[in-house]
């Protein structure tokens, strides 16, 4: 798992959303989906700038801070 796999599982966790319901929100498959959280499959700019866009965090923040930061930005 990358570092960036581990920023969107916390993410999740910390807002308490389900696979599922990002991924409705995303317009993908649940599958889609955990493998994009997983590290199984590249991530796109779009998918990249939607889940910053969900969270409203900037996504230089995604991509840049580690998890604790970005989960403490978060909030």
């Amino acid at each position: 798992m990358n570092q960036l796999s581990e920023k969107l599982i916390a993410l999740r966790v910390k807002f308490n959303y389900s696979q599922q319901y990002l991924a409705d929100t995303l317009g993908i498959s649940q599958a889609a989906y955990s493998k994009r959280e997983r590290g199984k499959t590249e991530y796109s700019l779009t998918f990249l700038q939607s889940i910053a866009g969900i969270y409203s965090i900037p996504l230089v923040n995604l991509l840049d801070m580690t998890v604790e930061e970005l989960i403490g930005e978060s909030e």
